[in-house]
């Protein structure tokens, strides 16, 4: 009896297309792609994904992701059916993302962009006291609810003018 040939006529899968921030605070970072051609144009299934943190020149560990909403299930390689993950940060820690897919040919290149993120939470928006105000004049102040001692870097004042009672 001889041995079978198994032959896999194909090529490696090209890499997704952007990775997209869904979120970010001090422990975690959630991501997203799109990658929309799971049989790829080489007509080879698409397995699953890796997730590469680039801080280092030339790292070319995948890292640890989590790919169920429930968090149970972690492992390096995100399976092709999900397109959105949770990686555990450090706070204060910025991270260099990138993608790649694989199939049963081999790993694409890394993806073209990198999401470059900082693991911070994010300031919840201050409180706005109203000193004064007149018809032609208004007087602000505001309190900061952001309390993890990292310092705010600027406030952005929005204002809307209110047409229908001329103030």
């Amino acid at each position: 009896m001889s041995p079978e040939l198994i032959t896999l006529c194909g090529m490696k899968p090209s890499p997704p297309k952007a990775i997209k921030l869904n979120s970010v605070s001090s422990s975690s970072i959630v991501i997203s792609w799109e990658y929309s051609d799971l049989l790829n144009s080489n007509l080879v299934l698409i397995k699953g994904f890796y997730i590469y943190n680039e801080i280092n020149e030339g790292q070319n560990d995948p890292i640890t992701c989590q790919y169920e909403s429930n968090g149970s299930t972690e492992n390096k390689m995100i399976p092709a059916k999900y397109n959105t993950c949770t990686l555990t940060a450090t706070n204060g820690d910025t991270y260099n993302l990138r993608i790649s897919a694989l199939n049963e040919i081999g790993e694409s290149e890394k993806s073209n962009n990198v999401l470059k993120v900082k693991a911070i939470d994010l300031p919840s928006k201050p409180t706005l006291i109203l000193k004064y105000f007149d018809k032609d004049f208004c007087e602000l102040s505001w309190t900061s609810n952001y309390d993890s001692g990292s310092q705010q870097k600027k406030y952005i004042l929005y204002y809307e003018k209110n047409n229908d009672d001329n103030r």
